[in-house]
């Protein structure tokens, strides 16, 4: 979630679960060898990356705590009809050497092998500053913060190499480098320098794992058509679509603090914003997508929604319109996504109903939770032969 209000409000929950984790550090590295995922050793990109090509959907989870994800909470995700889970790895401090600790790797490995055993696959996200200030970015994306971050993930992808559970590897949450010269393609420029880097690296430890790759902008969908040109066997873009904030992020920050319905042809109350002009609907929204959608065939290569939702609060039934539009969509473009969130933040979990910040208890007929229950039903199925 790219932007600063959003992080802001996000930040009591991301610290109670890696307290949880923290709580687990203790033993982690002290506990007998346990059962280990599925590896299928020497599975070809193309083998890897056959789930992707019948669209996946699923829920973000948040940041990995492995006693909020025990079996109870992959089984409840899988029961809905969820295929996949996106889940964020701790990375270290900010101000520390980019690297997964042992203990959140012997975590993974121990949530990983729930989620298995659950039948759902995990793409894998990690928790690092990626707006302009962050250090990956220092010369170019070839400074020792970028070489530390390729290097942890070639760790990762040499201890779970052939993990049948392992969905992908999403390099960096919403990507989101300077603009040196004030235009996106030279923003693009410097991640596909540091991505080129870390995929060597995992490519060096795992030739098959698939690699998602968000576009610049934070992630916006404006961020993929202007990737680099990519020649691997086992890729997948993704984009977070949360256009516009003003409508789906409402009320989380003072940012957002006007109230707009969706959809809306009252554009009044969105001046002076980047919403402005709308009006904001289904037509909209797919204008707003179709440079994703036409990289993503021009290359053939399967798009994910990494993230999209809309606050529970806005007026009426905005959310549920909201969402069910951008389910419509991406259905048509023949996409995977996840949604955003399972079980996390009231504002965007599905189960939760009610007008405030404190809902009411969960139900599993809450209306945002009932769409997202109907398009998992009408999930196209694996192919013969496909891994799920």
């Amino acid at each position: 979630m790219a932007e600063a209000g959003r992080r802001d409000a996000l930040r009591a929950l991301r610290g109670a679960a890696l307290a949880g984790l923290a709580g687990a550090a203790g033993t982690a590295c002290a506990q007998a060898p346990q059962a280990q995922p599925t590896r299928t050793a020497g599975a070809t990109p193309a083998a890897r990356m056959a789930r992707w090509r019948t669209p996946q959907r699923g829920f973000n989870i948040g940041v990995l705590d492995e006693r909020r994800h025990d079996e109870a909470f992959l089984r409840d995700a899988a029961a809905y009809g969820a295929r996949q889970v996106r889940v964020v790895l701790p990375m270290g401090a900010e101000a520390s050497r980019p690297r997964f600790e042992p203990a959140v790797r012997a975590a993974l490995a121990r949530v990983l092998l729930r989620a298995e055993r659950a039948g759902l696959d995990m793409v894998l996200v990690p928790e690092r500053l990626a707006e302009p200030k962050s250090p990956l970015w220092q010369q170019g994306g070839l400074g020792p913060e970028g070489t530390a971050f390729a290097e942890a993930w070639a760790q990762l992808a040499r201890e779970l190499r052939d993990a049948d559970a392992v969905a992908g590897f999403d390099l960096l949450n919403e990507p989101n480098p300077p603009w040196p010269d004030g235009r996106i393609t030279s923003s693009a420029a410097i991640w596909d320098t540091l991505a080129s880097r870390v995929v060597a690296a995992i490519r060096a430890e795992d030739a098959g794992v698939p690699v998602v790759l968000e576009g610049v902008a934070g992630g916006g969908p404006q961020g993929v058509p202007v990737l680099g040109a990519w020649r691997d066997a086992a890729l997948v873009y993704s984009l977070h679509f949360y256009l516009p904030h003003e409508i789906t992020h409402q009320g989380v920050s003072p940012r957002w603090a006007k109230a707009v319905s969706y959809p809306t042809d009252d554009d009044t109350p969105l001046r002076g914003t980047p919403a402005y002009p709308g009006p904001w609907n289904r037509e909209r929204l797919k204008r707003e997508l179709a440079g994703a959608a036409a990289r993503g065939q021009r290359d053939g290569v399967p798009v994910h929604v990494g993230e999209f939702s809309c606050v529970r609060w806005a007026p009426g039934d905005s959310a549920v319109r909201y969402v069910g539009d951008c389910l419509s969509l991406f259905a048509e473009f023949g996409w995977s996504w996840s949604y955003h969130e399972f079980r996390g933040w009231p504002g965007w979990d599905a189960e939760t109903t009610g007008a405030g910040l404190h809902p009411v208890p969960r139900r599993a007929d809450a209306p945002v939770m009932r769409l997202l229950r109907e398009s998992f039903a009408a999930a196209p199925r694996p192919r013969e032969g496909s891994p799920r």
